[in-house]
């Protein structure tokens, strides 16, 4: 995808090749033939956490943005099917504004003004893939309608104070850690509103929140959720 997303993917593979190779030399000092599996767990086990403290750190620090379309959001975008599925149950007019966290080519941005005359917002960090929502929005005449900016999402969300309090309905397709930080934001923003704001969340369910409607499409899960059934 983009080349902060590969630095990210080199930097832990680097170090998961650098433990193997240590546990290895460990290892072949020892001739208990008969735990061969055992220690085949174990060294996968010690992949996995080494790999998940790894992105911990990083996430820490914002070495990784978390923010950005590398390791909060999924690499593939949102399958056609469930935009088409989902679109009418968010409900949008000429009135509303959809943002969508983490917009990649813009393809949600597209289908909803183009489906229902909404105006819609999108962020991300991936400059390629701005560059192909931009371009897409030009083509189809839709720039009075769409506008898209290159930010972290989780920025926006803890200190947008114009478009973020005007959105009708908010998008988001994370990572299951991306996931679980951005519920609390929205929770702590959201549900402040007076209004009623719509999430859809694709993927992973917003943690602490209750959905007013899920459904699975091609083996995706899809929850959408109301800050009316969501206040503190």
């Amino acid at each position: 995808q983009c080349e902060c997303h590969l630095k990210c993917h080199l930097q832990i593979t680097s170090i998961c090749s650098e433990v193997t190779k240590l546990i290895l030399c460990y290892w072949s000092q020892k001739t208990d033939i008969s735990s061969l599996s055992n220690r085949k767990d174990s060294m996968r086990r010690a992949l996995l956490k080494l790999a998940k403290d790894r992105f911990r750190e990083m996430q820490s620090t914002h070495q990784i943005q978390l923010l950005d379309s590398n390791l909060a959001a999924p690499i593939s975008p949102t399958p056609n099917l469930i935009i088409n599925t989902f679109l009418p149950h968010l409900k949008l007019d000429s009135s509303k504004l959809m943002v969508d966290l983490g917009c990649g080519d813009g393809r949600w941005l597209l289908a909803a003004s183009k489906l229902t005359q909404c105006r819609s917002f999108g962020i991300d960090l991936d400059e390629d893939r701005l560059k192909i929502a931009n371009q897409s929005i030009t083509e189809q005449n839709l720039n009075d309608r769409i506008e898209v900016q290159r930010r972290d999402v989780f920025d926006f969300v803890q200190n947008d104070s114009k478009v973020f309090l005007m959105a009708d309905v908010f998008v988001l397709y994370l990572f299951r850690d991306a996931m679980v930080e951005m519920g609390k934001l929205l929770q702590e923003r959201l549900c402040q509103q007076k209004k009623s704001v719509c999430v859809l969340s694709i993927g992973f369910a917003l943690t602490g929140w209750k959905p007013s409607h899920e459904q699975r499409i091609n083996g995706l899960k899809v929850y959408l959720y109301n800050t009316r059934l969501n206040s503190t």
